[in-house]
């Protein structure tokens, strides 16, 4: 009676990793896809012409190709990411990243990869690793007095990032008369911004 569905189980978990995120844009690169079944339902919801699947193993990635004609999937290694920088505005990863050699590099490429704003969804259970690097998200996720206070003029952009952390695109805002970009931060759950 309480079982359930491999497809409904996948289904279940990569709504659950989405709902993590904030308004995905852009296109969506799903990492360790296996035979494929996390990157139809990615394709679902985002349009299988801004989809791209990827698995360490050609095995994978040829049953993948198989049962979903319409995505494009590649062999790749995860750590040696053959795409340009800032190519994707989502990269997820379901149940995978504890399995690659290293998880660390994984996290460096899929950075490289992510546009400014873009976002790194994980299904990784039990990952000391993420949990601290999840809580350090969390803790910059809203702009504080202290962290607005230590940017000063004449920054460099690289330090205002290390400094408050990279806004999301849609908070990015270029007055070209002025020859001014403005990051807006939200300050708090309702959007304020800082």
């Amino acid at each position: 009676a309480g079982t359930q569905s491999p497809e409904m189980a996948c289904r279940k978990m990569v709504d659950a990793v989405l709902s993590l995120g904030s308004n995905i844009d852009g296109p969506v690169l799903d990492v360790g896809c296996l035979h494929g079944a996390t990157t139809r339902l990615l394709g679902e919801r985002f349009g299988a012409e801004k989809v791209t699947g990827i698995d360490e193993l050609q095995a994978c990635v040829d049953r993948a190709m198989l049962l979903n004609p319409q995505l494009r999937f590649c062999p790749m290694d995860p750590t040696q990411l053959e795409f340009a920088d800032a190519a994707f505005g989502a990269v997820v990863c379901f149940e995978q990243a504890a399995t690659f050699d290293t998880r660390a590099a994984f996290l460096k490429e899929a950075l490289r990869v992510l546009r400014p704003g873009g976002q790194l969804l994980l299904a990784d259970p039990d990952n000391p690793d993420l949990k601290a690097a999840l809580a350090d998200a969390q803790a910059k996720r809203f702009m504080t007095a202290p962290r607005f206070e230590a940017v000063k003029k004449g920054m460099s952009m690289d330090e205002v990032v290390a400094t408050v952390g990279r806004p999301l695109a849609r908070n990015i805002k270029e007055y070209p008369e002025k020859k001014v970009t403005a990051w807006f931060y939200p300050k708090d759950e309702g959007g304020d911004a800082a």
